[in-house]
């Protein structure tokens, strides 16, 4: 749904342009600013970098376009209009790049975090009871048998708010 109304912003700007309902100049500016709209919105919308690359986009059009009828000497240079665009894609790559890689990274918090970890009985588990993990108190499901208070066990899953444990002895 992102893609569509992104390339037909640019669309409707290049295509006032074309019909020269607007002047050169204040297209180019207007495409400057839907970059920039895009830009700020791609922080908040979760496009997966489209609202980024329309922004890229239109701001190379709008600093190519808005200069154009302007003489040589005020007229952005071609090279540092290509390393600005160049630069923001590094950019975008670079955070689409780091978002991926938090994504796969394991969770530090709630119960999925204890898995793996070793807890203490702190009531029999036969098979329920209570464990004590990292400062807190867990409703937890031993996998077979029994465990007396006092023992250490391995946390191997979490649902919701109950952990299922099994004795470290246990393969």
């Amino acid at each position: 749904m992102i893609f569509p109304g992104v390339a037909g912003v640019i669309a409707i700007a290049i295509g006032f342009l074309a019909l020269g309902v607007l002047p050169v100049d204040t297209i180019g500016l207007v495409l400057i600013g839907i970059a920039l709209l895009f830009f700020a919105l791609e922080l908040f919308v979760p496009s997966g970098g489209i609202l980024a690359g329309g922004g890229l986009v239109a701001l190379v059009l709008g600093a190519i376009i808005a200069f154009r009828d302007t003489p040589t000497e005020f007229q952005p240079n071609r090279i540092v209009v290509g390393l600005l665009g160049f630069l923001l894609v590094v950019v975008f790559v670079s955070m689409a790049i780091g978002l991926a890689r938090m994504r796969k990274m394991r969770s530090e918090t709630g119960a999925e975090a204890l898995v793996g970890r070793m807890a203490v009985a702190r009531t029999p588990l036969t098979p329920d009871g209570t464990v004590f993990i990292q400062g807190e108190r867990w409703q937890a499901e031993l996998e077979d048998g029994s465990a007396a208070e006092g023992e250490e066990v391995r946390v191997v899953s979490a649902n919701g708010l109950r952990l299922r444990v099994r004795k470290e002895n246990d393969p």
